[in-house]
């Protein structure tokens, strides 16, 4: 039996019946980094050279856009989601130990904008983890909010506007 790669992905989340193969998932390659500005110039990225276009803004979670590397791969799904801004993401301003740096406060990451080291381009580079103790976790929660008060609430999370998703007419 062989499975297209939409029925491959639904057989193993309904978890049914084995599929035909284990899918391939990717997020892709880090985009900064010199594989990646070499895999631009190549014959396999023209050969596979694939933007999806949908009536979703570009930008928003649910543009879908470049898939080049996607497809070059061969991969089975791709994360795609169509609930844009689930989280209120709070970003602050990074302790005195930590020049020009921020802290992304649900999880706590020390986080720098730098070069990247070969190319050049901008990197968002893990520092630290700033939360060490309870105390400086408490002490965020208690100025910031906890993480279940990041949920955006204004996010419509109607099964309606998934099943509008995974059966748009894609461009």
């Amino acid at each position: 039996m062989t499975l297209s790669k939409r029925e491959r992905v639904i057989q193993t989340l309904e978890r049914n019946n084995e599929p035909d193969k284990v899918p391939i998932h990717s997020l892709g390659f880090e985009r900064t980094n010199t594989a990646y500005q070499t895999f631009l110039k190549t014959e396999e990225y023209k050969k596979n050279e694939l933007v999806i276009k949908n009536t979703y803004p570009s930008g928003s979670n649910n543009h879908v856009g470049d898939i080049t590397e996607q497809r070059f791969w061969n991969a089975d799904c791709w994360a795609m989601d169509p609930f844009l801004n689930k989280l209120n993401f709070k970003i602050v301003k990074g302790p005195p130990e930590y020049p020009d740096s921020f802290i992304e406060v649900l999880g706590g990451r020390v986080m720098a904008l730098k070069p990247q080291v070969e190319t050049g381009l901008t990197y968002m580079w893990y520092v630290d983890g700033w939360y060490k103790t309870p105390e400086i976790l408490y002490s965020y929660w208690d100025e910031h909010g906890r993480p279940s008060e990041m949920i955006n609430d204004n996010v419509n999370y109607s099964p309606k506007i998934w099943e509008e998703y995974v059966t748009q007419e894609w461009i």
